[in-house]
C-alpha cells in the first residue's frame, strides 16, 4: 500500500475523470499514475505494483461529463496506407501478436509516433517507440469502450479487446469491452448494471497482479447486481493479444461455461 501522503493531495487537485503520472521511488520514468474518478481518489504503480484508494463520502451515480487530461489530438494524422510506415507499422502489430485483418481504419501521427485509431468518436494513439511512460493516450473522454451484450468479456486494452472480439466471431452473442485499464470504475459498471440483455460477464484482465487485483475489484463492485461473474485468466504473465485465437475461445469457452 503507498501512503495516502505520497499522493492522495496530487489526486483531489486533478478534476473528476482525470488521470496523471509522477515519479515514484527514484525511478527513471513516471510510473506512479493517479486519478480522481468519481466515487474515489486511487494511485497505482506500474513498477513496484502497488497502490492506494480512498473513497469518496458522496458518489451520485448517473450521467457525468469527464473531462479529459487536456492532452491534444495530434494534427498531423493521416491514414497508415498513405505514410511511409505502413511495413514498419505492420511489423510492430505482428510483434504483439496482432492484425490489421481485425483492426478497424489506422492511421498515424509522425509527430507523436502513434497508431492511431479512432473508436466511438473518440480517438487512441498507441505509442511505437517503446519509450512514451504511457502505451496508450486516449484523447478524449472515454473510460471504456464497447457496449455489453448477452456474453460479455471486459479485457484491460483496445489490442487485446479487437483480438477477442475476432477470436469469437462465431458467437453471436458474445462481445468483448474495453475498460482501459485495471480500474474498477463506474462509467462500465454503471452501463452493464443498467444492460438489459447480459446474462454472464467475464474479466478478462492480464495474467499479472495488476490484472488480479483489477479483476477482483471489479467483481465486487459488480455483485450488487446478481450478474454471474467469472475470472477468465491468460497463461501467467501474459494478456489476451498475446494468445492464440484457439486458446481465446478455449478459455472463455470453459471459465464463462458458454
Amino acid at each position: 500500500m503507498i501512503p495516502e501522503r505520497d499522493w492522495l493531495t496530487k489526486a483531489k487537485q486533478l478534476a473528476v475523470g482525470m488521470r496523471t503520472r509522477t515519479y515514484h521511488n527514484g525511478e527513471r520514468r513516471p510510473n506512479l499514475a493517479i486519478g480522481n474518478d468519481l466515487d474515489k481518489w486511487w494511485c497505482y504503480c506500474h513498477a513496484c505494483h502497488e497502490g492506494g484508494v480512498v473513497e469518496k463520502s458522496h458518489v451520485v451515480l448517473g450521467s457525468h461529463d469527464v473531462v479529459h487530461d487536456g492532452i491534444t489530438k495530434p494534427k498531423d494524422i493521416q491514414p497508415v496506407h498513405q505514410s511511409d510506415f505502413e511495413i514498419p507499422i505492420a511489423r510492430f502489430l505482428a510483434d504483439k501478436n496482432m492484425s490489421e485483418l481485425y483492426l478497424p481504419d489506422l492511421y498515424y501521427s509522425a509527430e507523436r509516433k502513434r497508431l492511431m485509431m479512432q473508436l466511438e468518436g473518440v480517438w487512441h494513439g498507441r505509442d511505437l517507440t517503446g519509450r512514451s511512460p504511457q502505451k496508450w493516450m486516449n484523447y478524449g473522454a472515454a473510460t471504456y469502450i464497447g457496449s455489453p451484450f448477452t456474453y460479455t468479456a471486459v479485457v484491460e486494452d483496445i489490442f487485446s479487446m479487437f483480438k477477442v472480439r475476432w477470436a469469437m466471431r462465431q458467437y453471436p452473442n458474445f462481445t468483448a469491452m474495453c475498460n482501459l485499464g485495471t480500474n474498477a470504475g463506474l462509467g462500465i459498471t454503471y452501463a452493464m448494471s443498467q444492460s438489459k440483455c447480459i446474462q454472464k460477464l467475464g474479466w478478462f484482465f492480464d495474467a499479472d497482479p495488476a490484472g488480479d487485483r483489477g479483476a477482483h475489484e471489479c467483481q465486487k463492485r459488480m455483485q450488487p447486481f446478481q450478474i454471474p461473474q467469472y475470472r477468465v485468466r491468460p497463461p501467467e504473465g501474459l494478456d489476451p493479444k498475446d494468445m492464440t485465437c484457439e486458446e481465446i475461445r478455449a478459455a472463455l469457452i470453459k471459465e464463462m461455461q458458454l
